[in-house]
């Protein structure tokens, strides 16, 4: 009890006075609390010592001061000092209903007709009637009075609130006749109560309407852990009217003792009386305050009595006796001589239920690759049979042919395991008595990564590698491949199988049929092969174009010739040009690029050996740099020179279908060929090294000099000698093939023809190093079917 209130006595005003002086800034906080309590609401506190709070305090300062701290002394106490690892967690009973607390009862709650008017309410009249209809809101002031227009001021005071429409109306009715008048609280006052003694925030404090002792309690920050919960005292016009028990509120729900708060009320909260812990196996481990408490078994009644763990009835009481010793004290209940109800218990006892230890239980466990992982109860006669009833138990994949039995073995302390038939056991052909501890375990054959495969290959939509599966035959994994493609052969298919034989792997080789052999059951590590009909699924095509009447793509069939394909598209137009046709060989393709890349390959060698000569012969930098530069235009001119492609054109000979019908022009196609007979061209073409590179009119009678001079002739750096003419039907003629007799100048060039003027190369010095450098681009130009002039 605080100084100037003795324990068990009433508490007079004065004595609270005085009380209050000693709290800090106590004056403040009543000027404070006067002053909004005649504003009508509000809430002033003193805090505990140098946690006070201000009216400027800050929201994280007043959380702060409800913040309980980590652990009491009382706590550190009992998990410190009484050697038990069942007390390192263990916490006082009841002070967490304040963290998690609030008190905010409504301002706007209806009160009964009984609910006394006092200072700080707030009232709403309305009066209508007899030309009046008017409505003021008030608060009734410190003397009891609310001043009403028309009417005065009236004192309420002290009147139950259903009595209050009759003051008003005896008051209204001396000054005007015939009204209605109604009268509503529209605010409830707060309430202003003293909070002392061991909690976060005594003083005084107001509260909402309606507030209860527990609500009072809250808005004193809540009682400290050096606070008693079980002998709250309020104290109400100087006269003890209730010592609260919190533990009936914690523990069997109770409010009956949470009575409601009164203008003056006093709640003390005094200091923490005799403590006992419970430890270990019971509902509510914890440091519980005593006060009717005197034996064990109220103590325990208090935790909520021990758990079904609890090792059989035996406790320890831990205790300090006369400040002197520490003692521990065995009460075993199995024996019958200890009564808990006749164990006394005193402050600082420390009552621990020791937790029943796991036994090791005697069951069967069914495991592995099942649906239902089980365990069963052992009995004497207990069998495979009776777990494993039926093959439904187990998921799919799983190993059927045995299982593996893991029995416990008590000397070595370890599991051994045995096999036994799963199979047999399905079909009540085997069975075993199992022991305790058992496990019985199933494989999965995915799990086990187990593969048995069948291979088909060949002519089918999906050939590949099959998991074979029992009872899997020809017809079901032809199946399952998605059938026979259309070049199959399905009365010829091959089966490679294996065999072991002695110690030996002998190949067995079979020949099935589709129709007949269907049902022909496989085997792990079959290999099946469907062959397929040569070209029963190629189809050679060949493409004609141009002046013919039905240009376009055509299947051949073997030894189709020219003159065939002709026919197909309708013969020629009057339009075609036969000497200009071009025909396109695939083979002669392939053909003509091997030629090119050989005679490449050739030219490069070359290269490489004349400047791996010439780098030998070296005298200055100067004549290094030189070499350095034909270097690397000669690498650049390779470069160009693999970019060439051949065109795979023929020269053939072509006129009216049946000049050739029958011919040794009329040649065999062969897939890929193609042929393009265009229309006649009017012009001849002068390409290369001339001054005007052009095409011109062709005129019957000029020869190849009139087109030269036509396009200005050879310039200075063309190679007169290497001049040639590319003929419209893929013939290539040269200077070199002309004679005294057979002039290359005077030859007549053909609609079509085109004439190719070279460079002269011997004049570039990087073309000095090799030699006949003309004859070898020559050679790839008319390879390649193409106008290559440099």
């Amino acid at each position: 009890m605080p100084a100037g209130i003795p324990a068990g006595t009433n508490i007079s005003p004065q004595q609270i006075r005085q009380y209050m002086q000693n709290v800090p800034n106590a004056p403040a906080l009543l000027s404070a609390a006067r002053a909004q309590g005649e504003a009508g609401s509000g809430e002033v506190s003193a805090a505990e010592g140098e946690g006070a709070e201000g009216e400027g305090a800050t929201a994280e300062q007043k959380v702060d001061t409800l913040r309980p701290a980590a652990f009491s002394s009382i706590e550190q106490l009992y998990r410190q000092q009484y050697n038990s690892p069942l007390a390192r967690s263990l916490t006082q009973y009841g002070y967490n209903l304040f963290q998690t607390s609030t008190n905010y009862t409504s301002k706007l709650a209806v009160p009964g007709d009984s609910y006394i008017i006092g200072p700080g309410d707030k009232l709403r009249i309305r009066i209508w009637g007899n030309g009046q209809d008017a409505a003021y809101t008030g608060t009734v002031r410190r003397d009891g009075t609310i001043d009403v227009p028309q009417i005065g001021i009236i004192p309420v005071a002290g009147t139950p609130f259903g009595k209050l429409e009759d003051v008003f109306r005896s008051e209204a009715e001396k000054y005007i006749q015939g009204i209605n008048l109604s009268v509503s609280l529209a605010e409830l006052r707060s309430v202003e109560i003293y909070v002392i003694g061991e909690v976060s925030r005594p003083g005084l404090h107001l509260v909402p309407p309606f507030s209860t002792v527990i609500g009072g309690l809250i808005s004193g920050g809540g009682v400290k852990k050096s606070g008693s919960l079980r002998t709250i005292k309020l104290f109400r016009d100087g006269t003890l009217v209730q010592v609260v028990d919190l533990y009936t509120l914690l523990l069997y729900g109770s409010r009956e003792q949470d009575l409601p708060l009164q203008d003056g009320d006093v709640l003390f909260v005094p200091r923490i009386g005799p403590t006992a812990a419970v430890a270990g196996a019971v509902l509510q481990p914890a440091i519980y305050e005593l006060t009717s408490e005197k034996t064990a078994a109220d103590l325990l009644e208090l935790a909520g009595g021990a758990l079904p763990q609890t090792f059989t009835r035996k406790l320890l009481l831990r205790r300090f006796v006369d400040n002197q010793e520490f003692v521990i004290k065995d009460i075993d209940q199995r024996s019958g001589s200890a009564d808990l109800a006749k164990v006394s218990i005193q402050n600082g006892d420390l009552l621990e239920l020791q937790y029943l230890g796991a036994t090791w239980p005697e069951v069967v466990r069914l495991e592995g690759n099942v649906w239902a992982p089980d365990i069963f109860k052992y009995r004497p006669g207990l069998k495979l049979s009776d777990i494993l009833t039926d093959p439904s138990l187990l998921k799919p994949d799983s190993i059927i042919e045995f299982g593996l039995l893991h029995r416990y073995d008590p000397q070595t302390t370890r599991y051994r395991v045995e096999r036994f038939p799963l199979a047999r056991v399905f079909q009540h052909d085997y069975d075993a008595e199992l022991a305790p501890y058992d496990r019985l375990e199933i494989l999965s054959r995915k799990e086990y990564n187990i593969k048995e495969p069948v291979q088909l290959m060949g002519s089918v939509w999906r050939p590949g590698e099959y998991t074979y599966t029992p009872g899997l035959t020809l017809g079901d994994l032809l199946g399952m491949a998605g059938g026979f493609r259309f070049e199959a052969d399905t009365g010829r298919i091959d089966l490679s199988r294996q065999e072991i034989r002695n110690g030996e792997v002998t190949t067995i080789n079979k020949t099935l049929s589709a129709d007949t052999n269907g049902d022909f059951p496989l085997q792990p590590y079959d290999y099946i092969y469907v062959r397929h009909v040569k070209d029963a699924a190629s189809f050679k095509s060949v493409s004609i174009t141009g002046e013919v009447k039905f240009p376009g793509t055509y299947r051949i069939r073997d030894g189709e010739r020219l003159s065939d394909l002709i026919e197909r598209a309708g013969g020629f137009t009057d339009k075609a040009y036969f000497y200009g046709a071009y025909f396109v060989s695939a083979k002669a393709k392939l053909i003509q690029q091997k030629s090119i890349n050989k005679m490449i390959d050739d030219l490069e060698l070359r290269v490489q050996s004349v400047l791996s000569d010439k780098a030998q012969t070296l005298a200055t930098d100067k004549d290094a740099a030189l070499i350095a530069g034909q270097q690397q235009a000669l690498k650049g001119l390779i470069g160009r020179l693999r970019q060439v492609r051949a065109t795979g054109r023929m020269s053939i000979t072509l006129g009216p279908l049946a000049s050739i019908k029958g011919t040794d022009f009329d040649f065999e196609l062969h897939e890929g060929d193609s042929l393009h007979v265009p229309q006649k061209p009017n012009f001849v073409s002068v390409v290369g090294s001339v001054y005007n590179a052009n095409s011109f009119l062709y005129r019957e009678n000029l020869s190849l000099k009139d087109y030269l001079d036509r396009a200005g002739g050879p310039t200075k750096t063309a190679d007169r000698k290497a001049v040639y003419v590319v003929k419209a039907n893929g013939e290539v003629l040269a200077s070199s093939q002309g004679s005294f007799f057979n002039s290359f100048w005077n030859y007549k060039p053909m609609p079509g023809d085109t004439v190719v003027v070279p460079e002269n190369l011997d004049r570039l010095p990087y073309m000095q190093l090799i030699g006949n450098i003309s004859d070898i681009l020559f050679k790839i130009a008319t390879t390649a079917g193409i106008i290559f002039a440099i």
